[in-house]
């Protein structure tokens, strides 16, 4: 995905069906994406370090369970 054109594709492609997109989740975020879309979405995990030479890439958590333990910690303090 780069700078969200996907995700901005399938959100116009559900408004007009009326349909509300209510969140938009990646599987993998590649280490070269832009980074002023990295708010707007969740990604389970994250590529780093690729070397094309070798064959060889790193594979990093994401931001998805950062975002749950900030939803989990609300719902705890408005109880």
């Amino acid at each position: 995905m780069r700078g969200g054109g996907v995700l901005t594709g399938m959100e116009s492609l559900m408004n007009e069906f009326d349909v509300d997109v209510v969140g938009k989740v990646i599987i993998t975020q590649c280490f070269d994406s832009p980074r002023e879309h990295e708010d707007d979405y969740l990604y389970l995990s994250k590529i780093e370090n690729i070397d094309e030479f070798n064959g060889t890439f790193d594979v990093k958590l994401g931001n998805v369970i950062e975002k749950l333990r900030q939803v989990e910690k609300e719902d705890v303090e408005n109880e």
